[in-house]
């Protein structure tokens, strides 16, 4: 009897995987958010028989649904028993499909874990998963890790590997016939070329990508594109086409009660509002955006929003309330090893100080500018910083700070701001 119900209930998943990627989404998730309890307990059964064919076909669908959802802790912990389960079977009887399902559920457990502020350990999980998926020699297994990785790889501000990743990724679905994979890659590229100030290139692999997004219907997918369509729009100054943009994809994160789409499309309806002066508006949504960060444990897109509330309480000349923001944020961010979040918060440090302490203002200013790991917006911040503060001594200092060990100056930074914040 409890096979049968395992059977019944992984087959579900297994035939509503296409659904979550293609225009029956919406239905396809309540299916299965009304099944789930059963759900678990099937995937628990094919756990303890060690059933890895059950497994196997249990966990994209599985996985689809955690991330629409953003069930994202359950998920970590859920793949996680699962890549134990299948390396005690690997390591008594080692075949191919072990092999090859184990790097699969490391991969679903690697990006889970990056979501719930574990950035270190998703991205090694990630790249264990892609070394034995390459091992096996299986180019359509390889495209989960590749893209996966490449997004955490630029969320950790490791740019040129994050490119380089996702144009393999890319390489291999056009190869394998993968439009999803051809997708999530070409959204990707875009996320990261805006992020190193490439608008253009952003401009066109988003474009591209939502063509191939509306194409299969895949509705909750083709936010992260209008979201990038969106981000070029505004940092070009065209604020009323960005809102419209982040609106869409807003309406559809909730309809799918996507509470990582909704914190992220409500960070960037800030932005705009922020733009545009309106900052009663532009807080109003960094504070709902940072309570579903907080809700899902999220650090990375909580410090993001701690610091647009930095800004925006700049705006108001709330000086005082501005500097707790980037402190929390920095916090925050470093705690999950969020570097490029990490940076921006020093930017809004550095803000506060350029009145009254000049020098230490653009010292910050100078790291968050410099350091690799910067993306172009926290750059642009820190620039308007080094110009207001700038000096013969200041450049040199610049100088010593750019030919420097930027990793260990930059925990030696976030060390001492720290210590100096939590004195009394």
């Amino acid at each position: 009897m409890l096979d049968r119900h395992c059977c019944y209930y992984i087959g579900l998943l297994d035939q509503r995987k296409a659904d979550l990627r293609g225009s029956r989404q919406q239905e396809a998730l309540a299916e299965i958010n009304q099944e789930v309890e059963n759900i678990r307990a099937a995937w628990r059964r094919a756990l303890m028989v060690g059933n890895v064919d059950l497994i196997e076909r249990a966990s994209e669908g599985l996985f689809l649904f955690y991330e629409m959802r953003s069930w994202f802790s359950e998920g970590a912990e859920v793949f996680a028993e699962a890549a134990a389960c299948l390396s005690e079977l690997h390591a008594a009887s080692a075949t191919q499909q072990t092999r090859r399902v184990w790097g699969k559920v490391l991969g679903r457990q690697g990006w889970c874990t990056f979501q719930v502020g574990q950035q270190a350990v998703g991205r090694a999980l990630l790249e264990q998963s892609l070394a034995i998926l390459r091992a096996l020699e299986a180019p359509s297994e390889l495209v989960f890790p590749l893209n996966y990785l490449a997004s955490g790889a630029y969320y950790s501000g490791d740019y040129e590997q994050a490119n380089q990743l996702a144009e393999e990724a890319l390489r291999v679905s056009l190869a394998c016939r993968d439009q999803h994979g051809v997708a999530v890659a070409k959204t990707v590229l875009g996320q990261i070329a805006y992020l190193v100030g490439r608008y253009e290139d952003a401009r066109h692999y988003s474009r591209e990508s939502l063509a191939i997004e509306r194409e299969l219907g895949n509705r909750w997918g083709l936010v992260f594109t209008l979201v990038s369509l969106g981000r070029v729009d505004q940092a070009l100054g065209a604020y009323e086409d960005a809102r419209r943009s982040f609106q869409e994809g807003l309406a559809i994160r909730l309809a799918f009660g996507d509470t990582r789409g909704t914190a992220l499309c409500l960070n960037y309806l800030g932005d705009t509002a922020h733009a545009l002066a309106d900052f009663g508006e532009a807080r109003r949504c960094y504070q709902e955006s940072l309570a579903l960060f907080k809700e899902i444990g999220n650090q990375a897109g909580a410090a993001t929003s701690l610091t647009k509330l930095g800004y925006n309480a700049l705006a108001l000349h709330e000086l005082e309330s501005a500097r707790a923001y980037f402190y929390d944020a920095l916090r925050t961010a470093w705690g999950a090893q969020a570097i490029p979040r990490a940076l921006e918060a020093i930017a809004g440090v550095a803000e506060t100080l350029a009145a009254d302490e000049p020098n230490r203002a653009r010292e910050l200013a100078s790291l968050a500018h410099h350091h690799p790991a910067a993306a172009q917006e926290g750059r642009d911040r820190a620039a308007t910083i080094l110009a207001r503060t700038e000096s013969s001594a200041a450049k040199d200092a610049d100088a010593q700070v750019q030919e420097g060990d930027q990793a260990r100056r930059l925990q030696a930074v976030v060390a001492t701001l720290l210590r100096t914040e939590a004195s009394p």
